[in-house]
């Protein structure tokens, strides 16, 4: 406690950072009933006070409030189906909005964790849920061409999403705007497609992602001058824009080795919008250590996830499954992978069940994750459980009062699963058959 009161003292919140956090606690609190909060964090992201390194992080965020605006006001006419894309839409503000606070575009050098291009492009089209497509046909192709690839460098994950979502939001928007003033032309609706190919070269693979529309199409002049920066094409000039996401979507694929580019037959007759990115062939392997250590099949193994977001469950779901887990005991049918979104809820299953491994967030709503340690460590199926703090409060002062409540280690938000495999090789020693 010394040596965290010794430390330099925390910097304030940007305005910025305040404004999204009153947006964070609006949503958890369920309260829909203003646009306020969203418009105090619009106000912070105007294009003119930011340098252009970040400009498309501000383009994006801009886009992802669109988002939440359109959730609060289905949430206000009583859509539940809103939830849990807005969750998604509050992570991904989240994430854009620590890059922009700290100047951290995705080019800067960091250390270098692979991710599954498969998951990676599933994660971007479930946020695709909260874009306007009344009247308008979405439809995602299996992403079986990918299941075998593997990002090979730093920023690839975070631009292929931001890649794919401008570019499906833009023909969503604009062949919805398209077909609102155009006749059908013999077709019955409005349709975008995204499709997804690979090929192999001499250093690896391209993956290659199409986004097809049947919108207003382009000339030949305007393709010629689309990823110019401000520049708008004619046959969408009437319609809202700024010209940046293109531009710099461009710029961050090529960054990375990929290219972008748009081909379309002549106004009127839709356009296909595609970028590729350079990868590799692999698969992310786990291999836990061995010692004294909680001895369990991955198959069998009970696990708990404690959290409010929806997005963030699914999240850790996905990991669990991909490290091996099982959410069926296939001998019996039984759910061995539960979820819990509150503490009383939590402890109320830990009276019943007795898990192996429980993911603890900390800030429930109701109640907290420190609470609800403490009440499960009482109970008679409580004491064995491994419990991991899965929370954005990583300062010394917090990990320490996670440990004192009987949490076992703490994990940040985002999951770094490079850091979980490792502090599941620390606690468990996994065998590769049912016991």
């Amino acid at each position: 406690m010394k040596a965290s009161s010794a430390s330099s003292p925390t910097p304030s919140p940007s305005p910025l950072e305040v404004a999204l956090g009153n947006l964070d606690r609006a949503i958890k609190a369920k309260d829909f009933s203003s646009d306020f909060p969203i418009i105090a964090v619009s106000s912070q992201l105007a294009f003119e006070t930011v340098p252009p390194e970040i400009r498309l992080a501000v383009h994006n965020a801009r886009h992802c409030l669109h988002d939440i605006v359109t959730a609060f006001s289905r949430l206000r006419d009583l859509d539940p189906t809103a939830l849990e894309p807005l969750d998604a839409a509050l992570e991904r503000l989240q994430t854009l909005a620590q890059q922009i606070c700290t100047n951290d575009c995705p080019g800067k050098k960091k250390e270098f964790r692979p991710e599954r291009l498969s998951e990676v492009v599933a994660s971007a089209v479930s946020s695709f849920d909260l874009i306007e497509k009344s009247g308008i046909e979405f439809v995602c192709e299996p992403l079986d061409p990918l299941s075998h690839l593997v990002t090979d460098r730093e920023g690839q994950a975070y631009v292929t999403q931001e890649a794919l979502y401008n570019l499906v939001q833009n023909a969503l928007r604009y062949t919805k705007l398209y077909r609102q003033t155009e006749p059908l032309k013999g077709e019955a609706t409005g349709r975008v497609c995204l499709k997804t190919a690979v090929s192999r070269t001499t250093g690896g693979w391209i993956a290659r992602f199409d986004v097809e529309d049947n919108g207003p199409g382009m000339s030949l002049e305007d393709q010629a001058r689309l990823f110019q920066e401000g520049f708008r094409a004619q046959s969408t000039s009437s319609m809202a824009g700024s010209g940046i996401g293109l531009n710099g979507s461009r710029d961050a694929v090529q960054s990375l080795g990929g290219e972008m580019g748009a081909t379309s037959k002549g106004p009127g007759k839709g356009s296909i919008f595609w970028f590729t990115m350079p990868c590799v062939e692999g698969t992310l392997t786990i291999h836990p250590s061995m010692g004294e250590k909680v001895k369990v099949s991955k198959a069998l193994a009970r696990i708990l996830i404690v959290e409010d977001m929806s997005s963030l469950r699914r999240s850790l779901v996905r990991m669990c499954i991909n490290f091996g887990f099982k959410i069926l005991d296939e001998a019996t049918g039984f759910k061995i992978l539960d979820q819990a979104t509150t503490e009383d809820e939590a402890v109320s299953l830990c009276e019943q069940k007795k898990y192996d491994l429980i993911f603890m967030d900390n800030g429930l709503n109701p109640g907290s994750g420190i609470e609800a340690t403490k009440r499960i460590r009482q109970l008679p199926l409580g004491k064995s459980p491994v419990i991991f703090a899965f929370t954005g409060d990583v300062d010394e002062e917090s990990q320490v009062a996670f440990i004192a409540c009987g949490m076992n280690a703490c994990l940040s938000k985002p999951i770094d699963q490079f850091k979980l495999v490792g502090l599941l090789g620390r606690f468990f020693d996994f065998t590769l058959e049912p016991a």
